[in-house]
């Protein structure tokens, strides 16, 4: 397999390949094997000016304006601002707040001078005592509509709040109204659209999930900004699977199906779907795997496929017998392929469908569903969902008995309560009280 130009260096350098040891003549970098379950490969062009003619509508992506220079004057009085009301951050945190509307409303001019998310960030996230979410967004929505220019340079940061509290209300218009910039600049702060992708699949909102995807895929897979796009591409792809999944069509008629939808699409120009992956897919969400004892497989490979197809089924077993989406079916099933897979690779330790102990699972929610030492919500309560379905699959196939399913799901829940109590504001914890319930079924 030819490694992709953007795609993420395999000698762990963190940069893509085209900036990294492509460059290297007289060194032969190893091929990776694929980290994701969605089968999606770059194609293989056999001209490097094709390759830049496929790439160079995504060259000029917008950036949102920078920042003024401000006049001295104003400064000055920001700063003695400031300096009267620091104070309150930690002597009374509603004051403080208070204070900043009335500087919003007074005296509007001086008011984007303000460091507003580092404000708010010690305000709503650092600071204990009661939490204050509808004065928050209100307090956002005013800024916004007032300064939006003074808005757009940190837009993802604010905007993060605003659409947390707008998905958990199932509010799709808002929610659409909200990625629109993040559509304009696709490729500005992919941190944040990965982490909305992510909370769309776990609430299950599949319109503003697709037309986001739709909208920053491409420009977020050949960007010079983004380390890696298939955080957005395996969804851009994964949409044109839903006819014929929805129809139920026959394996092979559901490949020819998504072939030709990727074809009349164009994206079959940038990425190569292997049919022999199709194939296996739309077999597996119909039919598990037959060998249900997989300590005695003896092979990788045929341990890895065996892996893979349960995690299929398991798919399938979401949305017909739990009426989840599909996306969100298929983000349990890519949860629980991978975890499934990094068991397999632990030397000295006895495979296991589930965790067998709280702290085995809490570790490996901190490993995987942390950024720069903090928990991930969305990500960690993704993960404890899809383990806590897989517990109810294992079950229905009888793979596990009632005993151990019913276990799992405690320990699922204790970590769910733990991680409430940890949030950092109080939507985040609305959303892990709804656990195990998070996902929304499918009308109809």
């Amino acid at each position: 397999m030819k490694i992709g130009r953007n795609e993420p260096c395999p000698c762990g350098s963190g940069k893509k390949y085209k900036r990294c040891c492509l460059r290297k003549p007289d060194e032969k970098a190893a091929e990776p094997e694929p980290e994701h379950a969605h089968g999606v490969e770059l194609e293989d062009f056999p001209d490097e000016w094709e390759m830049e003619a496929l790439i160079a509508p995504y060259r000029d992506i917008p950036r949102p304006p920078e920042g003024k220079e401000y006049a001295a004057e104003d400064l000055e009085q920001i700063e003695a601002w400031w300096e009267g009301h620091q104070n309150l951050l930690e002597s009374d945190k509603e004051a403080f707040l208070k204070a900043t509307i009335n500087l919003l409303d007074t005296n509007p001019k001086l008011f984007p001078y303000l460091d507003f998310a580092e404000i708010h960030w010690e305000m709503f996230l650092e600071i204990d005592g009661q939490k204050d979410w509808t004065l928050l967004c209100e307090t956002l929505r005013k800024f916004k509509t007032s300064f939006l220019e003074a808005y757009l340079p940190d837009f993802p940061y604010y905007d993060r709040y605003l659409l947390f509290e707008a998905v958990f209300k199932g509010d799709e218009e808002e929610v659409a109204e909200l990625s629109s910039r993040h559509k304009i600049y696709a490729d500005y702060n992919p941190d944040f659209a990965s982490s909305l992708i992510n909370l769309l699949l776990l609430t299950g909102m599949e319109k503003p999930l697709f037309d986001l995807v739709e909208a920053i895929g491409l420009p977020c897979w050949y960007s010079d900004n983004v380390m890696s796009g298939y955080f957005a591409v395996d969804w851009l792809i994964f949409q044109h699977y839903l006819p014929a999944l929805e129809n139920r069509l026959a394996p092979d008629v559901a490949v020819e199906d998504v072939s030709r939808r990727l074809s009349e699409t164009g994206l079959d120009r940038h990425f190569h779907v292997e049919v022999g992956f199709l194939r296996n897919f739309f077999n597996g969400v119909r039919v598990g795997p037959d060998i249900l004892k997989p300590e005695k497989i003896r092979k990788k490979k045929e341990f890895q496929d065996f892996i893979r197809q349960l995690s299929f089924h398991f798919c399938g077993y979401l949305a017909w017998e739990r009426n989840l989406h599909w996306s969100t079916a298929k983000a349990c099933c890519d949860k629980v392929y991978h975890y499934l897979l990094d068991g397999s690779k632990k030397k000295k330790t006895k495979f296991d469908y589930l965790p067998s102990k709280p702290d085995l699972l809490e570790r490996y929610l901190v490993e995987k569903c942390s950024d720069m030492g903090l928990l991930d919500p969305v990500r960690a309560l993704l993960m404890l969902q899809s383990v806590y379905f897989f517990a109810d699959y294992l079950a229905y196939r009888q793979i596990i008995d009632e005993g151990r399913k019913q276990d799992t799901q405690n320990m699922c829940f204790s970590l769910a309560e733990k991680a409430k109590q940890a949030t950092s504001n109080e939507i985040e914890s609305l959303l892990f009280a709804r656990f195990p319930s998070v996902p929304a079924e499918r009308v109809g």
